[in-house]
């Protein structure tokens, strides 16, 4: 197939496009608080543990968001606190604008 709708492969900029309601407020979440908890997180999207990880998952894997681990504050263990990449979110979005236009 040859033309303008040729499959190409597609920029980092494309899981936006397939993210969804959830993944978008994830993203806007870590965007404006950031260092959040998996559990602020399920607590804002009343969500599921598992369902918010798999969409957290799925971000940094697409290198939109990062984690780090900490010791919870009052010592009971570890705490993954997530926070967006805002450079690697506005890449992606220039990358999926430069796609749609051909550009």
């Amino acid at each position: 197939m040859t033309g303008i709708l040729e499959p190409l492969d597609l920029p980092p900029g494309y899981i936006l496009v397939s993210a969804g309601r959830t993944r978008v407020e994830i993203l806007r979440m870590l965007s404006h608080l950031p260092n959040c908890t998996t559990s602020h997180v399920m607590a804002e999207l009343g969500l599921t543990r598992n369902g918010v990880l798999a969409h957290l998952k799925t971000l940094a894997a697409a290198g939109l968001i990062s984690r780090h681990r900490s010791t919870h504050p009052r010592g009971s263990g570890r705490t993954y606190y997530w926070r967006a990449n805002q450079e690697m979110v506005s890449d992606a979005l220039d990358d999926l604008y430069d796609y749609i236009l051909g550009t």
